[in-house]
């Protein structure tokens, strides 16, 4: 009887997609829009696509497994994925922002790439720079010498055109 039990729960964390918290190693940096900037920057010779996102989002929750999927797809082909979770600066949860809320969320995504956590989104910076106007999900495609070439607020795309897209600037 204690065997069914244990293959009942194996079987539910299957279903339900919960993981080990060892399952997939990534890291978290709580970061200024001139670092992750620079973070991006110092991928020269990549496109980078950046995600700006929020635990408390629901659309960037649904999202946010295409960035993780894209990132699979085009990495070898010189795609770098970043994330930018928004939890810390704006929102309903700004006040409960919790580091290990936003790490069990990337860990289950198995989001292996940069992550951050911005710290200042309300700077005049991070909107020039990205292109984010305010709202969430937000992403912006940055080419090979790091210029923002689409960001949704210009756009929203389908996932089909942004795949266009990516392999547009990763043919160049």
């Amino acid at each position: 009887m204690r065997t069914l039990g244990i293959v009942v729960l194996l079987a539910l964390a299957a279903v339900t997609g919960c993981q080990s918290e060892d399952a997939a190693p990534v890291d978290l940096t709580e970061a200024t829009t001139a670092e992750i900037a620079a973070a991006v920057k110092q991928r020269t010779g990549k496109v980078v696509l950046v995600d700006f996102w929020a635990t408390w989002c629901g659309p960037c929750r649904a999202r946010f497994p295409h960035l993780v999927d894209t990132n699979a797809k085009y990495a070898d082909r010189g795609l770098v994925c970043v994330s930018v979770c928004l939890d810390k600066v704006g929102g309903w949860d700004k006040l409960d922002y919790k580091p290990a809320h936003v790490q069990s969320f990337l860990r289950s995504k198995r989001a292996t790439f940069p992550n951050f956590v911005a710290t200042d989104k309300t700077d005049e910076r991070l909107k020039e720079w990205s292109g984010l106007n305010g709202g969430v999900p937000h992403m912006a495609l940055f080419d090979k010498a790091g210029k923002r070439v689409w960001d949704s607020e210009q756009r929203d795309l389908s996932d089909g055109e942004l795949d266009t897209l990516i392999e547009r600037e990763l043919a160049k």
